[in-house]
């Protein structure tokens, strides 16, 4: 039997599969000190075993948000995974969609996670399926694909409910869950889904988090045109000053809008315009611009519109593409210029479609 620095082959192969299941239940500090210790045995590894390592050295590396030298581990591996086994080329595309996930480039995430798909007969227990399903479920929930995004998701809610350990990675999948649920219009299986998400990060002592499930108690509100419990949540997550607070203000001022809070919204509309040129998202920019212009009469409508529009398209960022574009049909039409309003129905209709 084969030694790797005094320990057999099967020894170190056990071994990375504990700091996979770390990396899955994202302990990072376990996850480092488990990396420190297999870096002293990798010396002689064969080129199976070798490959093995440096996969989930990438996965490593992705949790701690390091995700260029995880790319860069995968670009190394990638001469060699034609023709490596199977659970080896099954774990390089999913990591890789992974990465991709990260960069917030869903397309690419997507084509990767296919890939891996075509190899998901070789997982080795339910923690590597149910973390597959989350990722890819939640890569199809940011494309608007719902349906094919509840199928994945659950399935992980089921496979986490019978993994203890997992308890953080069950309140994700339902609060993934909870949003999908929100948007196709199941509000009440939705609130259920996102408390119970929000009851296990309270029980957790994960305070972002909890804050997460704030923010998306208060989009299942504002959806269902309940604007004050919206509004109450969303000031209860800006005064916490989350990671995501250019988005929770976003929201609030919408909500204010529609509840004919007018000034009350327009100083959230200077804020957030302020805050998103400081953080350069254009996302929010175009946003921003386009209340201005339809609820504040600041801007010219064509050329917001327009612009908003036309960047969305360009950036493949189709959820406020069909709203802008039929706000701009309808103002064609108002002003009998049937071209430019046929032109902008198209494309509102031809993103509705690809959603359905």
């Amino acid at each position: 039997m084969k030694e790797i620095n005094t320990i057999t082959t099967e020894e170190f192969q056990e071994r990375v599969h504990i700091w996979h299941m770390l990396i899955k239940q994202k302990k990072k500090d376990a996850s480092k000190a488990f990396l420190v210790e297999l870096e002293d045995l990798v010396t002689g590894l064969d080129k199976p075993d070798n490959i093995f390592y440096n996969l989930m050295r990438s996965r490593y590396h992705l949790l701690c948000n390091e995700r260029e030298t995880a790319f860069s581990i995968l670009k190394e591996l990638r001469k060699d995974i034609d023709n490596a086994a199977d659970p080896l080329r099954f774990y390089f595309h999913y990591f890789l969609g992974m990465y991709y996930d990260r960069k917030h480039e869903f397309s690419a995430a997507l084509k990767e996670y296919e890939l891996a798909e075509e190899l998901s007969r070789h997982f080795t227990d339910q923690a590597d399926e149910a973390d597959y399903r989350y990722e890819m479920g939640t890569v199809y929930y940011h494309m608007d694909l719902n349906s094919k995004s509840l199928f994945h998701l659950e399935k992980a809610y089921h496979l986490y409910k019978e993994l203890p350990v997992f308890k953080e990675q069950l309140a994700h999948a339902e609060i993934s869950l909870g949003l999908n649920y929100t948007d196709i219009g199941f509000y009440e299986l939705a609130e259920e889904y996102i408390h119970s998400g929000l009851k296990h990060y309270m029980e957790l002592k994960l305070d972002t988090y909890q804050h997460i499930a704030y923010h998306n108690l208060a989009l299942l509100y504002k959806k269902q045109r309940m604007y004050e419990a919206a509004i109450r949540y969303f000031n209860q997550v800006i005064a916490a000053e989350p990671p995501f607070l250019l988005e929770s203000l976003y929201h609030l001022t919408e909500s204010l809008i529609q509840n004919g809070k007018l000034q009350e919204a327009s100083n959230h509309v200077a804020e957030g315009l302020q805050l998103a040129t400081k953080l350069q998202n254009q996302d929010f920019i175009h946003r921003y611009n386009v209340l201005l212009v339809t609820h504040f009469e600041v801007g010219e409508f064509e050329e917001i519109l327009s612009q908003a529009v036309h960047y969305f398209l360009d950036n493949k960022k189709d959820h406020d593409i069909p709203v802008y574009a039929k706000l701009l049909a309808n103002h064609y039409e108002s002003i009998s210029n049937f071209e430019d309003a046929n032109y902008y129905n198209k494309i509102a209709l031809a993103i509705m479609e690809k959603k359905n």
